[in-house]
């Protein structure tokens, strides 16, 4: 019945993953559908997708070498490897870097948020 089931549901190509809209300090249900399409549109305009990640002009970021690290999972002809965040990080810190991953409510404490950068300066208690 299991194997049915999994046969039933594919193995085929997922969409393309999408970064999660930050609505932190917001109430989600005042932002409206349309609110969130044009935050949406802006986001992709300025930082692109997860599979084509663009870096705007001027903050001193290196878009190749975030390209080969949070693009897709793929090994190279040269043996380069690219997408390690994806491949390593993801599954805990989500796609967008929230801490929201597919996993993260299993843990303890639960994944960092990476999005404001201050996880550079905390620290996660001793045993954990």
């Amino acid at each position: 019945m299991f194997s049915a089931a999994v046969l039933v549901s594919g193995c085929g190509q997922s969409d393309s993953p999408g970064f999660r809209i930050n609505l932190d300090g917001y109430d989600p249900a005042e932002v409206s559908a349309a609110e969130r399409e044009a935050i949406g549109e802006t986001m992709e305009e300025f930082f692109g997708t997860p599979d084509v990640p663009r870096v705007p002009p001027g903050l001193g970021l290196d878009a190749e070498r975030i390209a080969v690290a949070a693009g897709p999972v793929e090994g190279r002809a040269d043996g380069a490897q690219h997408g390690g965040y994806r491949q390593q990080c993801a599954v805990c810190h989500g796609i967008s870097g929230d801490g929201a991953g597919a996993l993260a409510t299993t843990f303890d404490p639960y994944p960092r948020d990476f999005r404001l950068g201050v996880f550079k300066y905390t620290t996660t208690r001793a045993g954990a």
